[in-house]
């Protein structure tokens, strides 16, 4: 299998390219030195400012192809266009996270390229289109393509993570791998057909179902969390984290999607997304790192915020009843535990205060099971089946407890 591409050093390593990326700009006639003093005087236009600052952030990301043996460098635009750049004319070419999915083809998350246009209507062609599919690099080999993974904000002509400046006389375009967005920004994207149909395919192979009661029940959802305001909710404690791990899966669970609530503080995972509301959701942001099946994962972001329904009165009501029923069992326990943890403790005075009694051993093999919770059969279906431990006191029991022992035991601390 044959690399196409080297890594970058790391900072520090020997050599003049791993010094300031600014000041290489500047070394090779790239940008003027009024453009140099001005980045850093924070004067430039805002778009300069990015594009300087993605160049100057993403120095040392990526990889680079090996330049010894390219032939040329060809953009694909999804329009149709096409434009080549010699590689001498290149002076920065970068793949973000490049993935080979054939033998001589891969997949880019990102890129970033500097040259120096033959012409100006070469700068003006990258200006005018956002829609790059492709980078194209032939070496004497053949043609190694590389597909660009567009941002899930992307329509059907523009992919928004694609930005291209002109600036003295050089070209820089670039597009950066985001893997974090606002879910409303997400919510009004999903309703795009290309994505309903991702998002409605991946319920349909699982769940095997009309696609067309599928791709309505989602409007359904997308329409109800687009009526909701996101809520003020300072520092966004939480993230709406669309876990993806195929290596977790298995043959009870082989869905390598986990949406899960993760602590930016503590980086924590919980569950519990489908008792947040739509406002409290609409809130947080959505981090995502597998962004070439981002709408399969969305499409299960979705299915466990609907888990209490869709509609925003029915699912808050459910939500309520689910956390009330919560608290009340949470009560119920600790009620049961403070009354088996002072049972507990008057069987153990009870003994104490009568250790000569012949009957004591009696007493305490009969009632000693009001210290824990009552055994009881659970009906699984097979012949057996299975005992459970219930947080109850056997009723029977404990009657026959209090009108015996009643009057000490309300007495005792």
């Amino acid at each position: 299998m044959i690399n196409y591409f080297q890594p970058i050093a790391a900072p520090g390593a020997v050599g003049r390219e791993f010094g300031s990326p600014m000041s290489d700009l500047l070394e090779d006639g790239l940008i003027s030195s009024d453009t140099f003093d001005a980045y850093f005087n924070d004067t430039l236009p805002e778009a300069q400012t990015a594009a300087l600052t993605a160049f100057n952030a993403g120095q040392f990301d990526g990889q680079r192809p090996k330049f010894a043996h390219l032939l040329a460098v060809t953009f694909e635009f999804k329009s149709g266009a096409a434009l080549t750049v010699e590689p001498e004319a290149i002076t920065n070419l970068k793949m973000i996270e490049p993935e080979q999915i054939q033998p001589d083809c891969y997949q880019i998350m990102g890129f970033s390229c500097t040259f120096k246009p033959e012409s100006p209507e070469i700068a003006e062609k990258f200006q005018n289109q956002r829609d790059l599919t492709f980078i194209h690099l032939k070496f004497p080999r053949g043609l190694v393509p590389c597909r660009l993974v567009w941002s899930p904000l992307a329509d059907t002509t523009t992919n928004p993570n694609q930005n291209v400046v002109v600036l003295d006389d050089t070209v820089f375009i670039f597009a950066q791998a985001v893997h974090t967005f606002n879910l409303t920004e997400l919510v009004k994207a999903a309703y795009q057909p290309e994505y309903l149909q991702i998002m409605a395919k991946t319920y349909q192979d699982r769940f095997d179902q009309d696609l067309t009661k599928i791709t309505a029940s989602l409007v359904r959802q997308l329409d109800e969390l687009s009526k909701a305001k996101a809520a003020s909710m300072a520092g966004h404690e939480y993230i709406l984290l669309m876990d993806y791990a195929p290596e977790a899966t298995s043959d009870l669970n082989d869905n390598p999607w986990d949406p899960v609530l993760l602590d930016q503080v503590t980086g924590e995972k919980y569950g519990g997304i489908n008792l947040e509301s739509y406002p409290a959701l609409l809130a947080m942001p959505v981090r995502c790192d597998n962004i070439k099946d981002f709408w399969e994962g969305f499409a299960w972001l979705l299915w466990e915020i609907s888990w209490f329904g869709i509609d925003t009165q029915e699912r808050d009501q459910k939500i309520q009843e689910f956390t009330d029923s919560l608290t009340a069992s949470e009560a119920e326990s600790e009620a049961f535990h403070a009354a088996t943890a002072k049972m507990k403790r008057f069987i153990d005075w009870y003994v104490h205060q009568h250790i000569a009694d012949p009957t004591l051993p009696d007493f305490v093999a009969t009632y000693w099971p009001l210290t824990a919770g009552r055994r009881e059969k659970f009906d699984d279906g097979t012949p057996d089946g299975w005992m459970m431990t219930v947080t109850e006191q056997d009723p029977k029991l404990l009657q026959n407890f209090m009108a015996h022992y009643g009057s000490e035991f309300d007495t005792f601390e």
